[in-house]
C-alpha cells in the first residue's frame, strides 16, 4: 500500500496525537512524507483518539486546512 501513496491527488489532512500508544507519530510522518499536498497535524498532549480528548483543537486544524 505504502507504494500506492504517491497517486493520490487530493489535499490530504493527517492528524495525529503524538502521545498514541497505538499508532506511532512515525507513520504518519512517513504518510505525510510520500502523498503529495499532505499537512500533518500533530496535536500535542493527545493520544489515539485526538477528536475525543482534544476535540478544539481537532476542528482547528480541519478548519485551517480548508481555509
Amino acid at each position: 500500500m505504502q507504494d500506492r501513496l504517491g497517486e493520490i491527488v487530493q489535499p490530504t489532512l493527517l492528524i495525529h496525537g503524538r502521545n498514541d500508544a497505538i499508532t506511532p507519530l512515525s507513520a504518519s510522518e512517513e504518510m505525510s512524507r510520500l502523498i503529495p499536498n499532505a499537512k500533518l497535524v500533530v496535536i500535542e498532549d493527545a493520544g489515539h483518539v485526538p477528536v475525543i480528548t482534544r476535540p478544539d483543537q481537532v476542528v482547528d486544524a480541519i478548519e485551517d486546512f480548508f481555509a
